[in-house]
């Protein structure tokens, strides 16, 4: 489990780096900290930790310490993004997080992920939109983007000189 820990802050700094990068030039994004929680108290030795937490563990039927309790803890300004940030301004801010996590995996295999979007339109206005395509564009990279409403989409694509091929589902 500590294996797993040393992995998981290896790769936060190597994904920290890219998204840094990323957003440097979107201010909203920009001031975003984020910190890497292990799961566990890391001042103390994990043995013990789970030693002590077994009884408790016992009676509510789960671990409560450990690799598998590692989370992300994403703040502005010390407020909690789920908290201070719109529904539009977290999904922008968990396309940066994959995007960044993509970059950071280029860095390593040296190949593109495919990215996925769904709904690219919804909850995003039209310079979240353009910004998120130029970053999904600006290199050779694979993405599959779905819309509910395919007007302002094809729009933007067409507007960026984007090459895309367009399938749509009618029902089913």
């Amino acid at each position: 489990s500590l294996g797993v820990d040393a992995a998981r802050r290896e790769f936060y700094q190597l994904w920290w780096q890219h998204f840094k990068g990323l957003v440097e030039h979107v201010p909203l994004l920009a001031c975003v900290k984020a910190e890497y929680l292990p799961g566990w108290d890391s001042s103390c030795l994990l043995a013990d930790v789970l030693a002590e937490a077994m009884p408790k563990e016992r009676v509510v039927g789960h671990g409560l310490h450990g690799p598998h309790r590692a989370e992300l803890l994403l703040t502005v300004d010390g407020v909690a993004v789920k908290e201070s940030f719109s529904r539009g301004q977290q999904k922008l801010l968990a396309v940066a997080m994959y995007l960044s996590q993509g970059a950071a995996l280029f860095s390593v295999l040296g190949k593109h992920p495919l990215y996925m979007v769904d709904d690219f339109t919804s909850e995003l206005d039209e310079h979240s939109q353009a910004l998120l395509l130029s970053v999904l564009c600006d290199v050779e990279k694979q993405v599959i983007v779905t819309s509910l409403d395919k007007n302002p989409l094809l729009s933007l694509l067409k507007s960026h000189a984007i090459s895309f091929e367009c399938c749509e589902i009618n029902s089913g």
